[in-house]
């Protein structure tokens, strides 16, 4: 390649023509093409992925036996989760409901997950008492806390305990909103220590189907 001719150019060698002056207006015009394409593309995706909600996770203490390092103990006081976006997963009668406070699924980030076991149960309630309530204990709901993220080491399973979650709103459908508030501890599933106290979070989103951390969209979820 001579020294006259760009080794970044977009076009193949055998585009390039004989006349420099007219190659390189051609080359530079479709690298602006390129570069506005590009741009569209960013500006599409990014109104694509508007907010959802938002919603935030607060503990007064939080002591993880393992952190950045195994076997390093750390202690957060408080601990403070922001949260971003959602992601419902609904198979019959359940409904796996993840919040974190980034969309993206790799590296996998810190999330609140909240699963529901009786999901008919808690929508006719909904529908006629205006909320529903459950105990984190009782059965029917789960709450958990990953901070595979933010403490990579963690060894700790992070279960929600002495605690109540009441939702206001709950769909499963694009558009619905999902509004719940929850009191909780946190214990370490291994061995039932309590090692985080006085949490409380809030929630309020609006159902995305078919986002990126919901790979297989729920068709009863599609709107017809």
């Amino acid at each position: 390649m001579s020294s006259g001719e760009r080794r970044d150019s977009p076009l193949p060698p055998c585009v390039l023509c004989s006349d420099p002056p007219l190659c390189r207006l051609v080359t530079a015009r479709l690298e602006v093409r390129l570069r506005l394409s590009w741009l569209a593309f960013v500006v599409l995706f990014m109104g694509a992925c508007g907010s959802q909600g938002s919603g935030f996770v607060h503990g007064e203490r939080l002591e993880l036996p393992s952190c950045d390092e195994l076997d390093v103990a750390r202690t957060y006081q408080p601990f403070e989760m922001d949260l971003t976006f959602m992601s419902l997963l609904r198979d019959k009668n359940v409904m796996t409901i993840t919040f974190s406070p980034t969309p993206r699924i790799w590296p996998v980030p810190d999330s609140l997950i909240i699963t529901v076991d009786d999901m008919e149960g808690l929508l006719d309630e909904l529908e006629n008492e205006g909320s529903a309530e459950r105990s984190v204990d009782g059965p029917g709901v789960g709450v958990a806390l990953s901070l595979a993220s933010s403490c990579p080491k963690n060894t700790a399973a992070l279960r929600a305990t002495h605690g109540t979650i009441r939702f206001d709103e709950l769909g499963f459908r694009k558009g619905d909103p999902v509004r719940a508030t929850l009191d909780f501890d946190l214990i370490d599933m291994r061995d039932g220590t309590q090692i985080g106290d006085l949490f409380d979070a809030e929630v309020n989103f609006l159902v995305e189907v078919g986002s990126p951390a919901q790979p297989f969209s729920d068709p009863a979820a599609t709107p017809h």
